[in-house]
C-alpha cells in the first residue's frame, strides 16, 4: 500500500519554445518558397511577352520556349518538395533534418562570438551568395556546428586579422570555405585530433570535432586542414532543399 497515495490528473506539459521554433522554421521556409516563386514567375512572364509580342527567329523562340518550360516544372517539382516536408504536423522528435538558412546562422554564430572577436582583435569577413537556397540541417545544432568552426579558426588567428568566410552554390550543393590567417600545428597532429576524441584536449578543437561530425550526420562533407605557420582551413559542403533556379 502506498503511503502517500496521490490523487489527480498527471498533464503532460509540452515544451512550448519547440513548438514555436518550429513555426518559425515553417515560417522561414514559406518566405523562401515565397521569394524563389516571385523570380520564377518574373522570368515566365518575361519569356512569355517575348513569344507573343515580338517576332522573335525561330532558333531564339525555341530557346525561350524551353526557358518557359524549365520555370514551370521547377516551380512545380518546388511545390511537390515543399508538400511532402511539410505534410502533416512536425513534431519536435521529427526536426532531424529540416530546411535551414545558412546566412542567418552564420550571422548569428559571429553575434554569438562577439566577445572572443574583441578579446583576440579578430573579425569576420562573409562573402556569400546573395540569394543563399536552404540546406537541410538539423536547426537545433546548426548554428553551434558554425559556432564550432569559428571558434577554432578565432583561437588561431593572429591579432588584427580577419577570417573568412566564402560561400558558392553549385549543382544542388553550397560549399562553404572558411579560413584564417594564424599559427597553425602540425598537420599529423591536428588530423589526430580530428580523429580521436581522447586527443583533442582543447575546447577549440573539441568543438571543432563535433562540428564536422554534424556536418557529416547530416549527408554532408567536411575538410579541415592546419598549416603550421599559415593557419586553419575547413571546407563544408551541404545539400541544397530548394535550389535558386
Amino acid at each position: 500500500m502506498n503511503a502517500f497515495p496521490v490523487k489527480g490528473i498527471l498533464i503532460e506539459l509540452a515544451d512550448v519554445s519547440q513548438v514555436r521554433r518550429f513555426q518559425e522554421l515553417r515560417e522561414m521556409l514559406i518566405d523562401n518558397l515565397f521569394t524563389q516563386f516571385r523570380n520564377d514567375l518574373e522570368s515566365v512572364v518575361l519569356a512569355t511577352d517575348m513569344l507573343t509580342g515580338i517576332e522573335l527567329p525561330p532558333d531564339y523562340k525555341k530557346e525561350t520556349a524551353a526557358l518557359l518550360k524549365g520555370k514551370v516544372r521547377h516551380m512545380v517539382g518546388t511545390l511537390e518538395k515543399v508538400q511532402l516536408r511539410l505534410a502533416g504536423e512536425l513534431a519536435p522528435e521529427d526536426e532531424k533534418l529540416f530546411p535551414v538558412s545558412i546566412v542567418d546562422s552564420l550571422e548569428q554564430a559571429v553575434r554569438n562570438l562577439e566577445k572572443e572577436q574583441a578579446e583576440r582583435r579578430v573579425s569576420v569577413k562573409m562573402r556569400l551568395p546573395r540569394l543563399a537556397s536552404l540546406v537541410m540541417a538539423s536547426p537545433d545544432h546548426f548554428v553551434e556546428m558554425f559556432e564550432g568552426i569559428l571558434f577554432a579558426l578565432l583561437r588561431d588567428a593572429a591579432e588584427q586579422t580577419s577570417v573568412c568566410v566564402e560561400g558558392e552554390e553549385k549543382e544542388g550543393k553550397i560549399t562553404l570555405n572558411f579560413s584564417n590567417t594564424g599559427f597553425g600545428i602540425p598537420r599529423e597532429r591536428f588530423q589526430s585530433y580530428m580523429l580521436d576524441a581522447s586527443e583533442a584536449t582543447s575546447p577549440e578543437f573539441r568543438d571543432l570535432r563535433r562540428s564536422l561530425q554534424f556536418i557529416k550526420a547530416w549527408g554532408g562533407e567536411a575538410v579541415a586542414e592546419s598549416t603550421t605557420g599559415e593557419g586553419l582551413r575547413v571546407m563544408v559542403k551541404l545539400d541544397v532543399f530548394l535550389c535558386q533556379n
